[in-house]
C-alpha cells in the first residue's frame, strides 16, 4: 500500500511492467515533462522526467532525500542517479555485486534523437567516478527486509525478570516472556 517500503524485486518489477507504456526506443526528449511527488526537485524534463515517473510508480508519494556521500553498497533498486556533472538522470533497476542496471529516457547513441532505454549496466566504479548524487525514497540507514543482515540482531537487553527484546536491522522488535 501507500507508504510501503518495496522490496527491490517489487520496485523492478513495478518499473519493468512500464516497459508497454514506455517502450525501448520511444522517442523521449527535453519536451517530455513531469512533476516529481518525491519533492527536493520537483519538476523534471527529459532523462529528468523518465526517472521520477518510474520512482513514482514505485514510491506513490514517499519523500525523497538527496545523498551526496555514498559508497555503491548504499545504491539501491529505484534509486535516482544525477550523473555526468549532473547533466544525466537514471533510475537504478537491479543492483548486482559490482554494477547496476538502469533505466534512462532521452538516451542518445551516435547522434540519434533521446529516446528510452532499458538495461544499460553501469559497473561500480564508473557509477561512483559519475554520480554527483543520489536521489533516494528510502529512509535513512534503512536495512532491506531481503538484505542479508536484515536479521541481525543490533540491540537486545530486558524488561523485569521475565520480559526480553530484541532489535533487528531491519527495524523488527521481538518482545518475549510472560508477566507485567
Amino acid at each position: 500500500g501507500e507508504g510501503d517500503i518495496p522490496t527491490a524485486m517489487e520496485a523492478y518489477k513495478t518499473m519493468v511492467a512500464l516497459q508497454e507504456q514506455y517502450p525501448e526506443r520511444k522517442p523521449w526528449t527535453n519536451a517530455d515533462s513531469y512533476t516529481w511527488k518525491g519533492g527536493i526537485e520537483a519538476n523534471g524534463a527529459g532523462c529528468v522526467a523518465f526517472a521520477y515517473i518510474l520512482s513514482d510508480a514505485v514510491f506513490g508519494t514517499m519523500p525523497a532525500r538527496k545523498v551526496t556521500t555514498f559508497e555503491f553498497k548504499d545504491v539501491k533498486v529505484g534509486d535516482v542517479l544525477k550523473m555526468n556533472g549532473g547533466s544525466h538522470t537514471v533510475i537504478v533497476l537491479q543492483v548486482f555485486e559490482d554494477s547496476v542496471e538502469v533505466a534512462e529516457g532521452n538516451y542518445h547513441e551516435n547522434g540519434s534523437e533521446g529516446f528510452i532505454h532499458w538495461g544499460r549496466v553501469i559497473s561500480a566504479s564508473d557509477l561512483k567516478k559519475d554520480t554527483i548524487y543520489i536521489l533516494t525514497r528510502y529512509p535513512e540507514n534503512y536495512v532491506p527486509a531481503d538484505d542479508p543482515e536484515a536479521n541481525k540482531v543490533i540491540a537486545q537487553g530486558s524488561c523485569g525478570d521475565s520480559v526480553t527484546w530484541k532489535l533487528t536491522n531491519a527495524g523488527t522488535l521481538t518482545i518475549s516472556g510472560k508477566g507485567a
